[in-house]
Formats: structure tokens, C-alpha cells, sequence
């Protein structure tokens, strides 16, 4: 795919993150049949994650991209819990199903990654509950339940290490998007508001705070595209850790320097603040993620370079 196609791509995302449906985007994609592009287009899918986060908006495109390219749109992908990356079905003789997923069909099936391949399980099978929490706008949900693995249909193609890689890149592609968002919404705040006569942002210590936020931010984009396609999980971890970290930084910067207003209902940072806190733990937080680069780094007999400096 060359780049005036995936600009036509992201544009019309723009357009449909502004859109109610929830499940608008998957379906144009799927419609339009680029499955098997979101599949193995990762400059595509990081375009699309890095846009979702600058929009604020939520959609199913997560299940698409760790679904494959036999993807549906009844399906719903089912991620590891929280604080986890790891597969959220397990097998037991039975597929016992313990995950969350992010605005799920309830009609459609469940697509569930087990260490020893994905399959399709039945939405009767198990209990989806609205998970609500910090974040209710986000449309996460609790998917839990215990499924006869004859009643299955294996999934062919999808393996749990790749897939996981995956994934943490597109979640750090989004974590990028809404720094982008927060640290654009503190400098218009700095910009308009002011004290003594002159923009906040016009003080040293407010461009300082805003400047090591921007920093960050830059930092973990060179680390996120430097590591593009690598099927590595150090890198995939790498990733995720300094994406998650920018964007803890930004909405931190965001908090301090619109004050009191920053803490309104009308204002609207909480939108954002509650956001990062969710997707930033999805596949795991940048601490456990950083502890888990230690661990794995220890048994390894070097560490890798990430980037040509």
C-alpha cells in the first residue's frame, strides 16, 4: 500500500472517530476488504492506532488487528486482563476464558488466543459484563466463562507470541496519540490563560514541565518507529514501556498546568486522564512492562541494541 492509499484510509478513520457507532470504522475496513492489509501493513496499523488516541475515541479496531486476516465483524477478540499479556484462554480438557474485551458484539463470537492456537467461541458460552470502572466511555467489558473445546472452531494462522507483539505496538501507537492529545491540550491552555498580565506559558517553569513532556513524547515515538517491524518482544516491550511513559508524563504535565479548571466536568481532561490510566495497563503498565525487560534481559547474555544512534 502506497502513501496516498493510506492517507485516503486515515482520513476517512477521522472521519468516522467523530461518528456515535462504535463499530463503524472495523466495519468500513472489513467492507472494503482490507483485512489481509491490516494484517500485514503494520505502517497502516500504527497510522490507524496513533489516530484513535489523538481522537479520543474508541472502536473495535484492536480485535481487528489481533484477529488476522480471516477476521469478521461479528467477532470480538478477547484480550488479556489488565496488567497482563498474557493469553486469555486456557486449555483444561475444556477453553476456560478469563479476559476483557473492548466494545464486543453480543451475538457474535469470541475469538480466544490460547498458548496453543485461537478459536472461536460461542458469546452463550460466557459472561460479558460491562466492566465500567475508571474508564465507562471506553466500552470495556469482562468476558468470562468456560467452553466445551468441541464446540470450538480452531482459528488457523494466529499464534499467541506474534500475535502479542502486535498488539503491544498498536497499544503503544494509541498511548502515542493521546499524549499527542493531552500535551496539545495543556499548551492550548497555557497559551490562552493568563496571570500578571501575561500566558502562563510565558514562565519558565510551566515551558520547562511542558518541555520534558514533549521530550518524552518525541522519545518514545523514535523508539516506537525504530523498532517497526521487528517481531521481537523485547522491542514490542521496549515499545510499549516509553509510550506508556510519554503519555503518564503529558496528562501529568496537562493536570498541573490547567489547575482547578483542568478538574471540571466542562473542561474535559478527565476524559483523557482516564483514558491513558486504562489503555496504559492494557498488555501491561510501563513498570510491570519495564520489570519484565529486566527480567528478560537478565537472561539473555546481552542486551540488543533497539536503534542505530
Amino acid at each position: 500500500m502506497n502513501a496516498d492509499e493510506r492517507e485516503l484510509i486515515t482520513e476517512t478513520a477521522a472521519r468516522l472517530f467523530e461518528q456515535p457507532n462504535r463499530y463503524a470504522l472495523v466495519d468500513e475496513l472489513v467492507g472494503a476488504g482490507l483485512e489481509e492489509e491490516l494484517h500485514s501493513d503494520d505502517e497502516l496499523v500504527d497510522a490507524l492506532m496513533t489516530l484513535q488516541g489523538r481522537a479520543g475515541a474508541t472502536s473495535t479496531l484492536l480485535s481487528l488487528i489481533v484477529s488476522g486476516s480471516a477476521f469478521d465483524t461479528s467477532w470480538t477478540a478477547v484480550l488479556p486482563l489488565l496488567g497482563t499479556h498474557t493469553a486469555p484462554g486456557l486449555r483444561q480438557g475444556d477453553i476456560a476464558v478469563d479476559g476483557l474485551a473492548i466494545n464486543p458484539h453480543k451475538a457474535g463470537p469470541f475469538l480466544v488466543h490460547t498458548a496453543e492456537g485461537a478459536v472461536l467461541v460461542s458469546s452463550d458460552a460466557v459472561t460479558t459484563t460491562p466492566a465500567n470502572g475508571i474508564d465507562p466511555e471506553l466500552g470495556l467489558h469482562t468476558v468470562i466463562g468456560t467452553a466445551s473445546l468441541r464446540t470450538c472452531t480452531p482459528v488457523d494462522g494466529l499464534r499467541w507470541d506474534e500475535v502479542e507483539v502486535r498488539a503491544l505496538r498498536a497499544v503503544a501507537h494509541e498511548l502515542i496519540g493521546l499524549a499527542e492529545r493531552a500535551l496539545g491540550r495543556a499548551v492550548e491552555h497555557v497559551t490562552e490563560r493568563k496571570q500578571f498580565g501575561k500566558a502562563i506559558g510565558a514562565f519558565q517553569v510551566v515551558q520547562h514541565r511542558l518541555v520534558d513532556a514533549n521530550t518524552a513524547l518525541a522519545a518514545a515515538k523514535a523508539v516506537v518507529e525504530s523498532t517497526r517491524g521487528s517481531g521481537d518482544l523485547l522491542a514490542a516491550l521496549a515499545a510499549k514501556a516509553w509510550a506508556g511513559r510519554a503519555a503518564r508524563e503529558a496528562v501529568d504535565a496537562a493536570q498541573q498546568f490547567c489547575g482547578a479548571m483542568g478538574f471540571t466536568w466542562e473542561f474535559g481532561l478527565h476524559e483523557l486522564v482516564r483514558r491513558i490510566t486504562v489503555v496504559e495497563a492494557l498488555f501491561g503498565d510501563s513498570d510491570q512492562v519495564i520489570d519484565e525487560i529486566g527480567d528478560i534481559l537478565v537472561g539473555r547474555s546481552d542486551a540488543p541494541r533497539l536503534a542505530t544512534l
